[in-house]
């Protein structure tokens, strides 16, 4: 394990090894699914004292990119047992809530129109009380994975906080919430800002030709494991940068890893069921600290007043120390990604708020403040590493450039002109002139295949495709291997 990782509290070891164990998981993934279950968990009780620019939501925004295959849901279906006990038995809590609030609604209108009777009576001289109003209905939506901002917030006005959730976050970001080329008004810039308004903690506000909602005291958070492809245009997308939106988010990228074999034994089976018996002390935690009732303010439904996670004297010199050695960092190895590198004060204070939540403290201790600095300089060194692409503007014209290359590969031998290549390949023959040329102007660009003029029977000059020398070798190495 990463020596970075030796402070985290003993359950939230217990469970990267155990993924490993049980999954081959690298510690880029399993780490964000760890601090992001006990962040949805903790968010709603606790806020954090910054010591310098006061009271912050120790709110997380998570996001983990690996390859297709990389056992993402997996991954997340181990992790969030607590959790999804916790959802079950919310769910059966408020099964009747709809009956509940309709009937007392009926009833607070049945004492609203007496009300109004015992005003206009000129015999009381006394305003009568007003009737209450119901309790607002309830619900209990706590994991999302994805939708639009209308309904996010309209989750948001019947509860006091949520996790979007999701080990395929692709389908977040390539939603149409999330799509809007480039007009700033669009519904991605609008939904990028509104999360960027809940990392915060500020109001959250929707407005359309309806209705205009503002909610206060919320928490969201954020845990998507994706794969790179997915994400890649939000990431280069300038506009998400220089909202800040990008910048709050902790970003990990795994390379590609190889599954475990299943094993068919008796004594497998005994090694995978003591494994999960390890994680049991992870799950209790959680459930035991999402399962706590919510501290609110008086009177407003659903908005949250949590606990301020206050720092020692001790870890605050750290935390001070810190801040001060990182203060150019915008302008030095950081300085592409300069919005992330203002924030790593307030990164490392939300994780610390994170794991003493979990362990059941009120103020981040020595330990505490020391292991969400690794954890931190973690997650700059993946910022560093990261490897993205840019988005494919013509995603069909590369499938067919894989494709005829392939077609050559499988034909090492083959050469002829362009006719006859039309001739033998069907699919090739059925595209455009346009089409056509760019593959193979695209591949011969490659060196996958060359393009060399001979002088044909006629005199006339003609131009022959083959696969090129060095690939058609390996082609005829690979072939007489299998």
């Amino acid at each position: 394990m990463d020596k970075r990782f030796d402070k985290l509290p003993d359950d939230m070891k217990v469970a990267i090894l155990a993924l490993e164990e049980l999954h081959n998981i690298p510690e880029s993934m399993a780490l964000p699914v760890v601090l992001g279950v006990a962040n949805l968990a903790a968010q709603a009780h606790y806020d954090v004292d910054s010591g310098k620019y006061g009271t912050r939501p120790i709110s997380l925004f998570l996001l983990s990119m690996a390859a297709t295959g990389g056992r993402k849901t997996t991954t997340f279906k181990e992790l969030m047992v607590g959790i999804q006990d916790f959802l079950e038995q919310k769910r059966d809590e408020l099964k009747d809530e709809d009956l509940r609030y309709n009937l007392e609604k009926k009833k607070f209108e049945r004492e609203e129109r007496q009300w109004l009777k015992d005003c206009e009576d000129p015999l009381n001289l006394v305003p009568p009380p007003m009737p209450q109003r119901p309790a607002p209905m309830e619900t209990a939506d706590y994991t999302i994975n994805k939708g639009t901002l209308n309904g996010l917030v309209d989750t948001l006005k019947s509860q006091s906080f949520v996790g979007l959730f999701s080990s395929e976050g692709g389908e977040f970001f390539n939603s149409h919430s999330f799509q809007g080329g480039k007009n700033e008004i669009s519904r991605a810039v609008e939904m990028s800002a509104s999360l960027t308004s809940m990392w915060d903690g500020t109001e959250i506000t929707k407005t359309t030709g309806m209705e205009r909602v503002k909610l206060f005291n919320r928490r969201v958070n954020m845990l998507f494991l994706l794969q790179t492809e997915t994400v890649e245009s939000m990431l280069n997308n300038p506009i998400f940068s220089e909202q800040g939106f990008v910048h709050r988010i902790l970003i990990t990228q795994s390379p590609k890893y190889n599954n475990k074999e299943w094993e068919n034994s008796e004594e497998a089976d005994a090694w995978e069921a003591k494994i999960r018996q390890s994680l049991k002390g992870f799950h209790k935690k959680t459930r035991a600290l999402i399962s706590r009732k919510l501290t609110l303010k008086p009177n407003k439904p659903f908005e949250l007043e949590p606990i301020v996670i206050q720092q020692t004297k001790e870890s605050k010199q750290i935390y001070v120390d810190f801040y001060n050695a990182n203060l150019n960092r915008s302008s030095g190895d950081l300085k592409n990604f300069a919005g992330f590198a203002e924030r790593l004060h307030e990164h490392a204070i939300r994780i610390a708020g994170t794991l003493a939540a979990f362990e059941g403290k009120t103020e981040i201790t020595r330990e505490i403040a020391l292991c969400s600095l690794d954890l931190i300089d973690f997650f700059i060194e993946q910022r560093l590493s990261l490897e993205l692409g840019i988005q494919n503007i013509n995603p069909i014209q590369t499938q067919g450039t894989s494709k005829l290359a392939q077609w050559f590969e499988q034909h090492p031998q083959w050469r002829g002109t362009h006719r006859e290549l039309r001739q033998v390949n069907t699919w090739f023959g059925k595209l455009s002139q346009e089409q056509r040329e760019a593959l193979l102007n695209e591949l011969i660009l490659d060196e996958t295949i060359t393009a060399e003029q001979e002088l044909a029977a006629n005199g006339r000059t003609k131009v022959t495709y083959a696969l090129s020398t060095e690939q058609a070798k390996i082609e005829e190495i690979l072939e007489k291997i299998a």
